[in-house]
């Protein structure tokens, strides 16, 4: 097991000095993440070998923010800001 060739390479960053894993063991640095919204722990996500996450940030983050705010004024009736 391991990083090898041709395997899937997921992993993530964090970031260890975050207000949501103050005080925790690394063994409950997940429940730290799930339970402690907004985090900016996660500083770097790699899927199947792509970065999606960059300093915190969603690569697509842009494109994401105005897809999200489209589909919320089409539910709401209203323009998006």
């Amino acid at each position: 097991t391991g990083l090898v060739p041709g395997a899937r390479g997921d992993w993530l960053v964090l970031d260890a000095h975050d207000d949501a894993l103050l005080g925790l063991p690394p063994r409950h640095w997940l429940d730290g993440l799930v339970f402690s919204a907004p985090s900016r722990a996660l500083q770097e996500v790699t899927v199947a070998g792509r970065c999606v996450v960059r300093q915190g940030r969603h690569v697509d983050d842009a494109r994401l923010r105005a897809a999200f705010a489209q589909a919320m004024a089409s539910l709401h009736g209203t323009a998006p800001s």
